[in-house]
């Protein structure tokens, strides 16, 4: 455990960190992945996308109408599923033209770096998107929601922090190792990074718009018994 907390510290030491990544290996960095980002994907998707489940704030649940405990269970799932397959886009945008890149323009015996650490950092995005929800469902609310339009300012802080510092801890990582442990120079650095950056944020609101359709609005719930 001290080493799978260490190994998640160094992401905040992108520079110092990337010549570390310059090894063949990738197996070590594929089982990492599975053993946080996958959890965090799949955690950071049951507030926003349950449709059965209302968060509200101090760490309050409401049910939404009167579903059963089998429709609430595979509502829960759905949400998992939803955010797991908008996570792996995010990756996908951000790993396939990064590592392909690499590959072109570095030597041979250095392509491993850069898939080594996206496999390694993976974990990022998602435990930021995690982050804001709870910090939503934490904080008093003035009405029982968990939409980032309604959010507390105070969770439009944690939100804004979460989306400047952490993909920037992700980007200079990338561009460190490109430079450091697969040998680019600094102006091919840059653009191994500008490229996949680019995509991701092209591809990120698509992929909101979709995931809006792909979940029915959310309803009030019912008031209690004698309200």
């Amino acid at each position: 455990m001290r080493r799978y907390f260490g190994t998640l510290a160094t992401a905040f030491a992108p520079v110092r960190t990337a010549p570390a990544f310059a090894r063949d290996d990738v197996g070590a960095a594929l089982r990492f992945m599975l053993l946080t980002s996958l959890p965090f994907a799949l955690l950071s998707g049951i507030i926003p996308h349950t449709r059965t489940l209302l968060f509200v704030g101090n760490f309050g649940v409401q049910l939404v109408g009167k579903p059963s405990e089998t429709a609430v269970a595979f509502d829960i799932l759905g949400a998992m599923g939803i955010q797991l397959l908008w996570s792996a886009l995010e990756l996908g945008c951000l790993l396939l033209p990064f590592v392909s890149l690499v590959r072109a323009y570095a030597k041979p015996e250095r392509h491993a770096a850069a898939l080594r650490l996206m496999y390694y950092r993976s974990w990022l995005l998602p435990a930021a998107t995690l982050a804001f929800y709870i910090a939503v469902w934490a904080l008093p609310a003035a009405e029982p929601t968990a939409n980032p339009e309604h959010a507390p300012p105070l969770a439009f802080v944690v939100f804004a922090l979460m989306r400047i510092l952490v993909p920037v801890l992700l980007f200079v990582a990338m561009g460190s190792t490109a430079r450091l442990a697969c040998g680019l120079g600094p102006l091919m650095s840059m653009v191994v990074v500008m490229v996949p950056v680019t995509l991701w944020l092209l591809v990120e609101p698509l992929a909101g718009m979709g995931v809006d359709r792909l979940r029915p609005p959310m309803t009030a719930p019912l008031p209690a018994s004698g309200d």
